[in-house]
């Protein structure tokens, strides 16, 4: 399954987004603390900042139930640094 998201920010070598999936920290049952915040994965990009669409594999590796693909988005509100 492939799930769309908007990349916060990107530069020439890489781009960034919140996983809808992924938590900073879980239980030994595997579920989230109630205060963990969502994690940002990491991809690298092909040099260039324009608006486009990157498909890439997700780094869900701790729900693995999750095991999907992310289809990218960057867009005008992507951060350019």
């Amino acid at each position: 399954m492939t799930f769309d998201v908007i990349a916060e920010t990107i530069s020439n070598k890489t781009f960034r987004f919140k996983c809808p999936f992924c938590y900073s920290k879980y239980k030994k049952d595997g579920t989230p603390y109630k205060r963990s915040k969502r994690i940002y994965h990491t991809h690298g990009s092909n040099g260039e900042l324009y608006n486009r669409v990157e498909h890439r594999m997700a780094h869900c590796y701790g729900n693995k139930e999750y095991t999907t693909d992310f289809n990218i988005h960057i867009t005008d509100n992507t951060k350019r640094i």
